[in-house]
């Protein structure tokens, strides 16, 4: 078993029936000038049990290598994991309103074809929103460096204000193309930042409460 499938089946813990997992394969504009923002490439992938984790995965691994744009180029992909578990019901409940007020618009002669004819779409944004977060209480730390010293600073930082010792129970470091992400228990944001400077927190580290984990980076050449 490679490392990035090892992580996601301990990453992917499912507390409820409902809980689900969104996987994320972006080619940014960043690593191909010759697309805009808005025509970056997005694969999704919803894992919905431990037995769905190493499938989805290779599946998604597999739409990223073989995708070609109409001039047969490919493409570089990062892949991203939620941090936290997702609702199901809840992103369900978000589906049925917008499905709702289309039809309403719909019988008032609007046209929302457009709206109905990406429902699969629309549903995986509903589980992205922070109101169909799961059970899962994780937060992250968006570390945009390498330097040991400074990822030092980020443990002695946690580790200053961490009484009941919660955050290093879920500790988790992963190697990002620039930096690191840090998987955390929930901490006190306003206590972390003080050790570091605004140009620090500007430039080089951001905790989130939600947010996406770095899985691997295909280059795709």
């Amino acid at each position: 078993m490679n490392k990035e499938l090892e992580f996601l089946k301990e990453h992917c813990v499912f507390n409820t029936p409902h809980e689900v997992y969104v996987l994320l394969a972006v080619s940014r504009k960043k690593d191909t000038s010759w697309i805009t923002n808005s025509q970056e490439i997005v694969f999704r992938e919803i894992i919905k049990s431990q037995e769905d984790i190493a499938r989805k995965f290779r599946r998604l691994q597999l739409m990223c290598k073989s995708y070609r744009d109409d001039d047969d180029r490919n493409y570089p992909f990062y892949v991203y994991v939620t941090n936290n578990s997702r609702c199901s019901l809840k992103a369900a409940n978000t589906l049925v309103r917008l499905i709702l007020d289309g039809a309403y618009e719909e019988a008032k002669g609007v046209d929302m074809s457009s709206t109905f004819k990406k429902l699969d779409y629309k549903f995986t944004s509903a589980l992205m929103k922070k109101t169909a977060k799961g059970s899962t209480r994780r937060f992250m730390i968006d570390v945009d460096t390498k330097d040991l010293n400074f990822n030092k600073r980020i443990k002695d930082s946690l580790s200053k204000h961490d009484d009941n010792n919660d955050t290093w129970t879920e500790l988790i470091k992963i190697e990002t193309r620039n930096g690191y992400h840090y998987r955390t228990a929930p901490f006190n944001v306003q206590d972390f930042n003080f050790h570091f400077s605004l140009d620090e927190l500007k430039t080089l580290v951001n905790v989130k409460s939600d947010g996406l984990l770095f899985v691997e980076y295909m280059k795709n050449d």
